[in-house]
């Protein structure tokens, strides 16, 4: 629920080809296996129903890779940032601009390819961050947000 005062900024999720690349790869390897088994079984009814079901396999793979980006979502607005993940459980994280100690964030090789990284917003000085979503596009820009309303509500 938003404040009535309270503007919304930017609401980002994960990027859902560079967070679910694993999956693709592997629910490709399940559609090879499949025809791999059409070609050497033949195509007989076994065959067919076989290579169906590694095709339905890799759809569900990629199903679930794209809702747990659907449902994981960073929201900025002009006092807080909110992290609102899970589908079947659903979680909700608020931190006020002005508890904010650091924000940082982190690429690796795949993320800098793919102009996405992870950042990490904690409100304590020591210990792990609150608010963490990886594969975020443009990333530089979401921390540059946040960290001039925290800069904005510490003055």
């Amino acid at each position: 629920m938003m404040y009535p005062t309270e503007k919304i900024i930017v609401i980002c999720s994960p990027n859902f080809f560079v967070n679910c690349l694993p999956l693709f790869v592997f629910s490709f390897l399940v559609f090879l296996l499949g025809l791999f088994i059409l070609i050497i079984e033949g195509i007989d009814d076994d065959a067919r129903w076989m290579g169906f079901v590694f095709f339905v396999l890799s759809l569900l793979i990629i199903l679930a890779g794209w809702l747990s980006c659907k449902f994981y979502k960073l929201t900025i607005t002009d006092k807080r940032s909110i992290l609102k993940k899970g589908f079947f459980v659903r979680s909700t994280l608020e931190l006020l601009h002005e508890h904010i100690r650091s924000v940082s964030m982190r690429q690796n090789l795949l993320d800098i390819v793919f102009k996405t990284g992870t950042i990490e917003v904690s409100s304590s000085a020591f210990g792990k961050s609150e608010i963490c979503i990886p594969n975020i596009a443009n990333p530089q820009n979401i921390k540059d947000i946040i960290q001039s309303y925290q800069t904005q509500m510490s003055s």
